[in-house]
Parts: structure tokens; C-alpha cells; sequence
């Protein structure tokens, strides 16, 4: 059976997670979204930001939601799966992954990424939008899943 992992803070999901998760699902039998419970940054609760994963991913089968702590390649030794993906929207985010390939692999000379490139549609999306948006009481449709937008608003607007 081949798993891969599709970690972030996810904070939130968005519909450009969203769609790496429905890629990536056609492509390995499972797929775990591992969400980092702790990454430095002042992110909403890990139970908030899974609810929301959950709501957005329920359509896919084979998809499992897993928290994490500490460092992903140790998470990812734990449970044995080798295989990374990651969504790259931009030469940025391609560069930016790059160097986390380097990093990984000397803590883990197994893994292996699998880049996936975003859809053109969908580059303008970023949890960091999402959050601005929520603050500003903007519209957010088209940015998260429809079953999850009242979450998000509900969580990004306190």
C-alpha cells in the first residue's frame, strides 16, 4: 500500500490544500494530512484547524487527518511512509520547498517529495489571504470549501 504525507499548519485549509489533497488521493492509496500542532507561528487550536480540514476533506475515502508534534521527518519514520507531497504555486514556493528537500533528507535520507504545481486558478490562495480576509469580514467564498467557510469564519473572525 503506498501512503504519502501532505503536512502543513493548515491554518486554515484552503481550497488550494484542498485540491493537492484530491490530487495526491488519485495518486496513493492513502494520504495522510499530518497538521503541526506546534510550528512557532500564533496559529488557531490544532482541534479548530482539523474540524475544518475534516469538514473540507469528506469526500475523500482515503484520506486520514493526523496531528503531529515535534519534527515531520520524525513523524513520518513513526508511521513508515517515506513519500512527501507538496503543493508549489510559484518559483517562490519551488525554491522554498527546494531547501526543505535538503533538509529532510539529511534527517531522513529515505524520503522522497512528490511536487505537485498548483492550478493557475487557484494561486492567488493562501491561508494568509483566507485570515486577512476573515479580519476584514470579506466575502471568503472561493477561497475555503463551501462545508467549511461558517467554520472559518466562525474560528478567523474572534
Amino acid at each position: 500500500m503506498k501512503t504519502a504525507v501532505f503536512a502543513g499548519s493548515f491554518d486554515p485549509f484552503t481550497l488550494g490544500h484542498k485540491d493537492i489533497v484530491r490530487r495526491a488521493s488519485k495518486l496513493f492509496n492513502e494520504v495522510i494530512v499530518a497538521v503541526a500542532l506546534e510550528t512557532g507561528k500564533n496559529m488557531r487550536s490544532a482541534d479548530s484547524r482539523i474540524k475544518i480540514i475534516e469538514l473540507s476533506t469528506q469526500e475523500f475515502p482515503n484520506v486520514k487527518i493526523v496531528p503531529f508534534d515535534g519534527l515531520l521527518t520524525d513523524f513520518m519514520k513513526k508511521i513508515g511512509c517515506a513519500t512527501l507531497v507538496r503543493g508549489v504555486r510559484n518559483a517562490v514556493d519551488y525554491d522554498y520547498e527546494h531547501s526543505l528537500w535538503d533538509v529532510y533528507r539529511s534527517l531522513y535520507p529515505e524520503i522522497e517529495i512528490v511536487l505537485l504545481p498548483s492550478k493557475a486558478d487557484l494561486n492567488h490562495i493562501s491561508s494568509t489571504v483566507v485570515r486577512q480576509l476573515c479580519k476584514l469580514y470579506a466575502p471568503i467564498n472561493g477561497y475555503v470549501d463551501t462545508k467549511a467557510e461558517e467554520s472559518v469564519r466562525i474560528i478567523y473572525q474572534e
